[in-house]
């Protein structure tokens, strides 16, 4: 599938409507980058512009696995749930404000009140781009390096 740019909250919605709200999902992996780096002669070009992939599945269809591109990251809070949780989403939340957008694994997340509280992970940025990922189900690694 092609990449889907979300734009306006009706693309949000119709996103949210294809994954099932992000009902019983989990994000399996995220891959971050920014366009900083040091060459071979140790000279650094600076440039803190960052991005991430994220990679979700969930258990039904037809959409099942998803990749979503979030560029130009204000914030990201990757926060691992107690050890006596399990990791699967019931449901998220995805909103734009101000041209900004915010994805969190809780319903009901507030940017403009937020907390580190544990087992709470979100991202606001810039840029949203998805593409539906359904063939990439199971525990193989896909953005990490093949043992």
């Amino acid at each position: 599938m092609d990449w889907q740019t979300l734009n306006t909250d009706e693309d949000i919605r119709t996103f949210m409507n294809k994954f099932g709200y992000f009902h019983d999902s989990c994000l399996k992996e995220a891959h971050v980058q920014t366009k900083s780096f040091v060459g071979e002669n140790y000279g650094m070009a600076i440039d803190p512009t960052t991005s991430a992939s994220l990679l979700f599945q969930r258990q039904a269809g037809p959409i099942s696995a998803i990749e979503i591109v979030f560029e130009e990251i204000k914030h990201f809070c990757i926060s691992p749930l107690p050890a006596d949780y399990t990791a699967e989403i019931l449901d998220a939340t995805f909103i734009q404000q101000n041209g900004i957008f915010y994805w969190a694994n809780c319903e009901g997340f507030n940017p403009t009140n937020v907390s580190l509280e544990e087992g709470i992970t979100w991202i606001s940025a810039k840029y949203v781009k998805w593409r539906d990922r359904s063939n990439l189900m199971g525990g193989q690694l896909i953005y990490g390096e093949k043992a």
